[in-house]
């Protein structure tokens, strides 16, 4: 019994890595799941919150990020290796993701967006009477 709900979770699990497929180029991103919510963790040093954009658009997540641009006062890099363009990444999101009630918060170079799970519902018993 042990070995088959051992098999069946690592088949859940293998479907839940195929539904979160992620598109785009971009900031490394982190995915975590926990039993209420998903989390997904980008790295975005330099950016400003204002310079930062998520939507939802069928049940895919697109997040984006332009940079402030600052007047360099002629200044000429040597070596430039922090990312500093655009980006967008697209992100397909699980059935039970709650797209409504998803937060986005941006602290020390870090913009984590949180999507509650939604419960998931039981099957309903019927009951079955005989005829008359």
């Amino acid at each position: 019994m042990a070995r088959d709900m051992d098999s069946m979770m690592r088949d859940m699990d293998r479907l839940f890595d195929s539904v979160f497929t992620s598109k785009g180029s971009g900031p490394a991103m982190d995915v975590v799941r926990t039993k209420d919510e998903y989390r997904l963790s980008l790295d975005v040093a330099g950016y400003r919150a204002e310079d930062l954009g998520a939507y939802m658009e069928d049940h895919v997540l697109h997040v984006k990020g332009e940079p402030h641009k600052e007047d360099e006062d002629g200044r000429r890099y040597i070596v430039r290796e922090r990312r500093h363009g655009g980006f967008e990444r697209s992100l397909t999101l699980p059935e039970d993701a709650d797209e409504e009630r998803m937060s986005a918060c941006l602290k020390d170079g870090l913009l984590t967006l949180v999507l509650p799970r939604r419960a998931k519902e039981e099957p309903r018993r019927i009951e079955v009477s005989l005829g008359k």
